[in-house]
Formats: structure tokens, C-alpha cells, sequence
């Protein structure tokens, strides 16, 4: 028989970890009151310019990694008129926060996910603190989210960012947390010359916004493919962007392929 021995800390630290929840979640109006205090020494790290914001379907595409968010937490509602989050805010346990995802459908997709610890620090605001989050594209309030990476020291906890400081640590899975779902491939995977895509032929479609692909691959502009007047393709680096004869842009408007060497 195993027996897997539990620090007597480890209890009082999640105790005053709940207890601080409860606080920070009943006193989330009077938090986002309080005045966002940042650093103007310090450059921002989650500029609103780094995202295309869809105010019609409530989503935030990261230009540093090519990921979605929905700007509101589960349980709320985007409400596109006034561009923020309405209605009630629901906590899930670890494991309700993974299979909700796995079934969730929001904007037309449905390869929703709870976000790594990684990729959630990416939307922290660096230089910002009693909201650590930049509140244009994220309309949610900016406490306690769970992230899928499991804590490798105890498999009982996973990790969490608090959007209210910016910092990050553990939590019992069997407790409950706010949740905000992204989409989107794992940027930070090697995409390097021995990569191998199938290539993308755009044709017959229409692309108002931004789409994103992988790198290596080689993307065709087709004859009847038409781009909105704003619309732009970003791409990673290392591919190519080929533009056919007869290929046109709306309203006068032009194509934009841009280059991200970030992707």
C-alpha cells in the first residue's frame, strides 16, 4: 500500500488560498473600481494593437501566438452593442473546466480548450497590477483562472493565474476557478525546415479579418478568392504567399500579407 503523505503547510496554504478567493470573488466589483495602477517606465506587454478584436463574435486573436481567446469568462455573455461582458460568472472545478471545454461551441468553432499556464501568462499585462489584464480586449474580471498544466510535484493541483497581481500558483483540481477558453495550435512547438504541411489553396472564399497558418506552408491566392478591404493574411516565417492573375480586393481596398517573425 502507498500512502502519499500531505505536507501539513500544503493545507493551510490552500486554506488561506480559498479564503482569499472568496474574498477577491465577492469583491470583484469593488476591485475593478479600484484604480488599475501601472508602471510608465514599463512597456506595455499586451498592447491592445497586438490583437484583432472580433466585437461581433466576442474573440481576440493574439498576433504574438496566433491564438483566440474569448474576451469573456464561461458562464458570461458577450454583448457586442456595448463591448463587454454580461451575466454570471461560473466556476468550474479542474476537471469540470476540461470537459466543458471539450464540448463547448462559441463564434462557429468548436476545438475550444482550456489554455496552458504558458499561454495564459501571455495575455498577463506585465506593467499593470489590480488588473493585470488589458481591459479592452479582456471585458471579464480579472481574478483566479485555471490553466490545463497539471503541478508535476503534486498531481493533485493544477495551475492557476490571478489577472488581479499576475502571479501564478497551484490549486486543489477539486476546487473551483474561473475559466476563459482559447483555440488556436500550440505556437510554442518547433516549426522548423523539416516541417511538413499540406499547402493552401484560397479560392472561392472571402477573408474579412485575419487567418492564420503554419509555417512551410505555401499559401495560393486563387482567381476567385476576394479579400474585404481590410482584410490581411498573417503568416509565420518561411512562407510564401503566391497571388494568381485575377486575384482582386474589395471596395479598392488592398491585400496585406504580413510577415511575423514572432509566429
Amino acid at each position: 500500500t502507498v500512502v502519499q503523505a500531505q505536507c501539513p503547510f500544503d493545507g493551510i496554504r490552500h486554506f488561506i488560498l480559498t479564503a482569499l478567493l472568496l474574498i477577491l470573488w465577492f469583491g470583484t466589483a469593488q476591485q475593478v473600481a479600484m484604480a488599475v495602477i501601472c508602471n510608465p517606465n514599463l512597456p506595455a506587454s499586451t498592447p491592445t494593437a497586438d490583437f484583432t478584436l472580433d466585437d461581433d463574435q466576442g474573440t481576440a486573436t493574439h498576433y504574438k501566438t496566433g491564438l483566440t481567446w474569448m474576451r469573456c469568462a464561461l458562464g458570461q455573455s458577450w454583448d457586442r452593442s456595448t463591448k463587454t461582458c454580461t451575466g454570471s460568472l461560473t466556476a468550474y472545478t479542474w476537471g469540470e473546466a476540461l470537459r466543458t471545454a471539450k464540448s463547448y461551441s462559441f463564434a462557429g468553432y468548436s476545438d475550444w480548450r482550456v489554455p496552458n499556464v504558458k499561454e495564459l501568462l501571455t495575455i498577463v499585462e506585465d506593467k499593470c497590477y489590480n488588473m493585470s489584464i488589458n481591459e479592452t480586449v479582456f471585458s471579464s474580471p480579472p481574478i483566479w483562472y485555471w490553466s490545463s498544466s497539471i503541478v508535476a510535484y503534486y498531481p493533485d493541483s493544477a495551475w492557476f493565474v490571478d489577472f488581479f497581481s499576475g502571479y501564478v500558483s497551484d490549486y486543489f483540481k477539486a476546487n473551483s476557478l474561473l475559466v476563459r477558453l482559447v483555440r488556436g495550435g500550440q505556437w510554442f512547438g518547433n516549426f522548423g525546415s523539416t516541417c511538413s504541411m499540406d499547402d493552401l489553396t484560397l479560392q472561392n472564399v472571402i477573408v474579412n479579418g485575419m487567418d492564420y497558418q503554419q509555417a512551410c506552408q505555401t499559401i495560393t491566392a486563387g482567381p476567385a478568392l476576394t479579400v474585404g478591404a481590410t482584410g490581411n493574411l498573417t503568416l509565420q516565417a518561411g512562407q510564401r504567399i503566391t497571388l494568381r492573375p485575377g486575384f482582386r480586393v474589395q471596395g479598392g481596398g488592398r491585400f496585406r500579407a504580413v510577415i511575423n517573425p514572432n509566429l
